[in-house]
């Protein structure tokens, strides 16, 4: 349900390619969203799908409130 939303509410967004950049960006530049940072607990944070196209997560990743530039 979140998915389809997410889906429905941008035209842009009704398409796989935009979905594949979407997850690529998040393999490249959010480690922690893809495991390879730890989280205040000390163990590595895995969100599903579900978490990532929840409304408010998604937004904060489009925000890019995730993202680690390259040093």
């Amino acid at each position: 349900a979140h998915l389809r939303a997410r889906w429905n509410e941008d035209r842009k967004r009704q398409n796989l390619d935009w979905w594949r950049r979407f997850f690529e960006r998040i393999n490249t530049a959010c480690p922690f969203l893809v495991g390879r940072k730890t989280g205040s607990n000390g163990r590595p944070f895995l969100p599903g799908l579900e978490w990532i196209v929840k409304a408010e997560n998604f937004a904060k990743i489009l925000e890019g409130r995730y993202v680690e530039e390259a040093e």
